[in-house]
């Protein structure tokens, strides 16, 4: 299920709470947020400088997604984000950002691939047969084994009794 507001997961707490009224009988429901780290989070990076953005800048915009997940029970992924390939640094936010959705088991597929993109900045075709600068950060995050189903999963909290009394 994608949320409103172009399914952004930085804004997801207060566009989607509207979502949490759909009901499946079978629990299958995986909700979908896209995470562009971009000002208008869109994909559009001309307005923004990278080396100006703390290394978790990733996390923290996907992070009130995930949040908005646990919060309600529910599970996700981000279905789609994608960062230039003009500025290493941007590999260092989108590492940041996979390690942090990995801890809570919560998948996500990169935008964009396919050999009709091109030289387009934020795809990770390879050109001539060269690797692009995206793909070595995005391969270390190829697994189906960590997380064997989609998160995220926060742990039961121990509930201790009160004692009556005395």
């Amino acid at each position: 299920i994608e949320g409103n507001g172009w399914s952004e997961a930085t804004r997801w707490p207060w566009w989607n709470d509207s979502l949490l009224n759909l009901k499946d009988p079978s629990n299958n429901l995986i909700f979908q947020a896209h995470s562009y780290f971009d000002e208008d989070a869109g994909g559009n990076y001309t307005a923004i400088d990278v080396n100006k953005l703390d290394a978790n800048y990733g996390v923290e915009r996907v992070k009130p997604f995930v949040d908005w997940l646990k919060k309600n029970g529910k599970r996700g992924m981000i279905g789609e984000f994608g960062v230039p390939d003009n500025n290493p640094r941007w590999n260092t936010l989108v590492d940041n950002m996979l390690a942090y959705l990995k801890q809570n088991c919560v998948p996500a597929t990169y935008w964009a691939a396919g050999p009709g993109w091109g030289s387009y900045s934020l795809a990770v075709e390879p050109i001539n047969g060269q690797d692009r600068p995206q793909w070595p950060t995005l391969k270390k995050y190829i697994d189906n084994t960590t997380c064997t189903a989609i998160g995220p999963f926060t742990a039961p909290v121990a509930t201790t009794p009160t004692p009556a009394p005395t």
